[in-house]
């Protein structure tokens, strides 16, 4: 294989190690699952979810390996003992995906990694690379498991993505999946599988002298906003709800952990500083610690997402036992118990959340209740054992099938949606359905 077409990040970690030996001495053939993932070169919501499945997976079983080109994420996936294969940039560029030129040189990229690693399942981190994926996993009848961890909310992306042509898509919440329920892909092929809280990374660290240091007084109270500075996560909604809150008389501190672009964060800097803030917003930058942040030194945890899958931030909040106040958008229904831990305030309503914060604030009693009922949503529904039990039982259920299911012959898929779609475009072909004033011909033309 040519050694131009990828790097290879700790391949002694795994690749030609001995196998596992079972009670009896026979060797145990482990099945190597490949992992791919395109993004930024961080580490955030569904990076963090992906390196805690492939350190958790049971490693006499499977081995994880994962395809990917940002150095962040290669360097996290072989701190965990993962096989990595880091692609070349210079043929391999994820981002233009949409490029027909540059799909073969992917796939032929794609192939030799399987090929050389024994794959024998395929689970893509997004759906945005599927048109690269599923030829090659046809080809070499390989299952594909598609991880959304966003909604594919536009039909068209939907079909262009080929997110129906995957043996099985996992949601990471039920409104993720609900767009492919409606276009008819069959129950079987679709799952719900709820992200988890690594309870152990949260445990890390100590953040009780963080108050001090930010001259936050005793009596104040402390609010932690965690997540990138972009304006999906609504950081714009909480500086105006502090500012309200502040205004009504509430001593209200901010500690906001993240960050992003760095044009895009000094927006919300300067927003700030408008809004009289400059002593009372703590802008503290990306932190690994947002355990100890949130347990050692904030009494509130907030999020004013405007749109979120599910929301790793709030169910960590949860976890540690801090009152959680969040958006009233459908993931944040899916991952609290609303008016048990937590509230939910209209979004894109800074005096909504002001009032909210101010009541609860003023209610101990209340918020003593949520910090009991917070631990007990996640060890309930977003254990970390959960969340990987159910993806090994899933690739078990893939490997007790035949290979030629996942073939060209048996493995492509058809939703009722291709057949809405189909008609659609006759009808629009002959004619039918033309805008007043419009010709049979006209259409047939366009």
């Amino acid at each position: 294989m040519s050694s131009t077409l990828f790097t290879t990040t700790a391949t002694s970690l795994h690749t030609g190690a001995a196998r596992p030996v079972a009670a009896g001495g026979s060797a145990v053939e482990q099945t190597t699952i490949a992992f791919l993932h395109r993004g930024h070169d961080w580490i955030r919501g569904s990076e963090q979810c992906l390196l805690d499945l492939m350190a958790r997976v049971d490693r006499s079983r499977f081995r994880p390996l994962l395809v990917c080109e940002q150095p962040t994420l290669a360097r996290a996936a072989a701190t965990i003992g993962a096989d990595v294969v880091q692609l070349d940039p210079a043929v391999s560029d994820w981002t233009v995906l949409r490029s027909r030129e540059a799909r073969p040189a992917l796939r032929k990229q794609l192939r030799d990694v399987f090929l050389e690693r024994r794959v024998r399942i395929v689970h893509s981190n997004v759906s945005a690379i599927l048109p690269i994926v599923i030829p090659v996993a046809r080809s070499a009848r390989l299952p594909v498991v598609c991880h959304l961890h966003l909604p594919v909310t536009d039909e068209r992306n939907r079909r262009h993505e080929l997110v129906h042509q995957a043996d099985v898509t996992v949601g990471v919440a039920e409104h993720v999946v609900r767009p492919l329920r409606a276009d008819g892909v069959a129950p079987e092929r679709l799952r719900v599988i709820y992200n988890a809280v690594d309870t152990d990374r949260l445990g890390r660290g100590d953040a009780r002298g963080l108050r001090e240091a930010l001259g936050i007084p005793d009596e104040a109270l402390a609010v932690a906003w965690i997540g990138s500075l972009i304006y999906r996560k609504g950081p714009d909604v909480m500086l105006r709800a502090v500012a309200a809150a502040r205004a009504r008389g509430k001593d209200v501190r901010l500690l906001i952990c993240g960050d992003g672009d760095e044009a895009e964060a000094q927006e919300y800097r300067a927003l700030a500083t408008a809004l009289g803030l400059d002593a009372s917003a703590h802008f503290l930058g990306y932190r690994t610690d947002v355990g100890a942040v949130m347990r050692d030194a904030c009494d509130i945890f907030v999020s004013t997402a405007r749109e979120e899958m599910l929301p790793l931030n709030v169910l960590e909040a949860q976890y540690v036992g801090i009152p959680v106040i969040a958006s009233d958008i459908p993931a944040h229904y899916e991952a609290t118990i609303p008016g048990t831990s937590a509230v939910l305030v209209r979004g894109e309503d800074p005096d909504a959340l002001a009032r909210a914060i101010v009541e609860l604030a003023d209610a101990p009693e209340r918020r003593a209740a949520m910090r009991i009922a917070g631990p007990r949503v996640v060890a309930e529904r977003f254990s970390m054992d959960r969340y990987v039990g159910a993806f090994e039982a899933l690739y078990a259920e893939l490997l007790a099938r035949p290979r030629g299911d996942f073939g060209w012959v048996r493995g492509v898929y058809w939703p009722t949606l291709y057949t809405t779609w189909v008609r659609r475009n006759v009808r629009r072909r002959l004619g039918f359905g033309v805008a007043r004033g419009g010709t049979a011909n006209a259409a047939l033309t366009t």
